[in-house]
């Protein structure tokens, strides 16, 4: 059985994230000292939370988006009030193409 390469990379941003946070929550209670023990359970309540959000995140960056594939003709067909030079830009772009994904729904 084979892991596939995307559920590897999210799983090591997940680890990445949440060791981050786990550090940060150390030096923040000065090495566990001012730590009372109520707070356990949010502890561990955010560090898999953080994992996971982590998780999903980095696997839907690396998969593309289900609808652009539909929505590219309806963009490219339709006249929008952009000009010329913005056109290429990405990040524009990708607005409209939100936009009109949006207004289709």
């Amino acid at each position: 059985m084979t892991i596939a390469r995307e559920t590897v990379r999210a799983t090591a941003w997940g680890v990445l994230f949440t060791a981050v946070v786990g550090v940060l929550i150390v030096m923040g209670s000065r090495g566990l000292e001012h730590f009372d023990a109520a707070l356990v359970g949010y502890t561990f309540a955010t560090l898999f939370a953080t994992f996971g959000i982590t998780y999903r995140y980095a696997m839907w960056l690396q998969r593309p988006h289900r609808y652009a594939a539909r929505n590219l003709p309806i963009y490219e067909s339709t006249n929008l009030p952009i000009t010329e030079s913005l056109r290429n830009e990405p990040a524009v772009e990708l607005l409209w193409r939100q936009r009109i994904s949006r207004s289709l729904c």
